[in-house]
């Protein structure tokens, strides 16, 4: 049994100072005999202010074992009084987690 689902955000969610956009989720289930494995991945961008974040998460379970997680986080233009950051970025990829 093969069986998936994506959700995708048709447009951005715009709330006065606040955004939201490119939301996405989706999972995807493959069962059978000797075979469970698992993915999920979801994303999205945020705009509070001036300052963006956007994000993604993807990870795969094969038959119970982790096999695979990526993170990854990018933020643009924070302002923290006189200093801002800009470019900011964090990426975490693990693979073969057995």
């Amino acid at each position: 049994v093969d069986a998936s689902l994506t959700l995708s955000q048709p447009r951005p969610l715009v709330v006065e100072g606040f955004e939201l956009s490119n939301l996405m989720i989706a999972v995807n289930v493959e069962y059978g005999p000797g075979e469970e494995n698992l993915s999920v991945a979801a994303a999205g961008d945020m705009n509070i202010m001036g300052t963006q974040l956007d994000v993604s998460f993807d990870a795969t379970i094969d038959n119970g074992v982790v096999e695979q997680v990526d993170v990854s986080a990018s933020l643009q233009n924070l302002t923290l009084g006189p200093a801002t950051m800009n470019g900011s970025t964090c990426s975490i990829a693990r693979a073969g987690l057995a």
